[in-house]
């Protein structure tokens, strides 16, 4: 495509490659980065071939990896505002070529279209965020009947690896125990695929947690008013009115920062699911 040099990166000095540091001392002009390695591929997500920072004047990325369907590099690109796309349309194109020549006969370019498009959206998460009792579990359990997808609850999953309730995680063991424990199982839960996953409260509070979910999913603030929030005794830190707008304050920045999309969680649970499905449906995949 009229490139004027094309360079092969390898982590080991061979005829025919360069390295990764002459990659940054000698090629940090470079404008397009093509990553072939398995580098953050599931199950060893969250990690780059490539340091962008390194490379000021990249204008686009491609990735072959396919599972996360973002993988750390492309969120790293769109984080820098670079057009960069992961490896799943290259996957489909691939099968689509070998029925070529399996059947002797062409596969229509819109086919293949089509088949990327469904295939996303089937193994896309949703990722609802918000404040406790903003509706996250009913919406969720209601977006997972209408879309066939798995209802995960992070607090939930919490709950059955600790072996105890969320209150007494936080009086025996504190916040900062807590909150390892919830960055764990929402980095394992966001490698799955095709679920809804309703987080707590505070999986805002690190920033990993939306990395996590961004890779596989589309991630939604229900955005309930603070008046229309109840408080509950099993929510250590929102117990009371006072905690509830404390921590209202605290977060809501983060969630609008975090959220692809930011609902009116002022309506029904039915029509709140409905926004998202629609939302959903309509999001471009490219």
């Amino acid at each position: 495509m009229e490139a004027q040099s094309v360079l092969k990166v390898s982590r080991n000095k061979k005829d025919g490659y360069i390295t990764y540091d002459e990659l940054y001392e000698e090629y940090s002009d470079c404008e397009i980065i093509i990553n072939t390695t398995p580098c953050g591929m599931y199950p060893k997500m969250g990690v780059s071939a490539v340091n962008l920072d390194k490379l000021p004047k990249v204008e686009a990325v491609f990735d072959a990896v396919y599972n996360p369907l973002k993988s750390k590099l492309v969120l790293d690109a769109k984080k820098k505002k670079i057009t960069a796309v992961g490896g799943l349309y290259m996957l489909v194109s691939q099968a689509a070529y070998a029925v070529e020549r399996f059947i002797d006969a062409p596969v229509d370019n819109n086919k293949v279209e089509e088949i990327f498009k469904n295939l996303y959206k089937q193994k896309m998460n949703i990722a609802l965020i918000g404040m406790p009792a903003s509706g996250k579990t009913s919406v969720g359990r209601v977006l997972s009947e209408k879309l066939n997808k798995t209802f995960v609850d992070s607090d939930e999953e919490i709950i059955k690896r600790e072996n105890r309730c969320i209150p007494e995680i936080f009086s025996q063991e504190g916040e900062g125990y807590f909150r390892n424990v919830e960055n764990s199982v929402i980095k394992d839960i966001s490698m799955l695929n095709s679920q809804v996953i309703s987080t707590g409260g505070g999986a805002v509070l690190n920033y990993e947690n939306i990395e996590n979910l961004v890779g596989n999913g589309r991630v939604y603030f229900l955005d309930r008013p603070l008046e229309m929030l109840i408080t509950t005794a099993d929510r250590p830190l929102s117990s009371n009115k006072e905690d509830l707008e404390k921590r209202y304050k605290e977060r809501y920045e983060l969630y609008k920062a975090s959220a692809d999309v930011i609902v009116d969680g002022s309506k029904t649970i039915e029509e709140v699911a409905k926004i998202i499905e629609e939302d959903f449906y309509e999001y471009s995949c490219n």
